[in-house]
């Protein structure tokens, strides 16, 4: 019999690769991820929406 095991958000995101410059990242890319995620399902339609959204809800700093 297999074992079965669920894997959340953050082991699946825990360390992406990050393409952006080191000296310009404020937010891991896994909470950027998370926020994106959150902010989709709850209806955003761009990247604004993301960013009002995270910040509405206190997501991130």
């Amino acid at each position: 019999m297999q074992e079965q095991f669920e894997l959340g958000f953050l082991d699946i995101f825990a360390n992406p690769d990050d393409p952006r410059s080191k000296r310009n990242r404020l937010y891991s890319m896994s909470e950027i991820l998370l926020g994106a995620l959150c902010a989709a399902v709850c209806g955003a339609e761009g990247w604004q929406d993301v960013e009002d959204f995270v910040r509405q809800n206190r997501l991130l700093k």
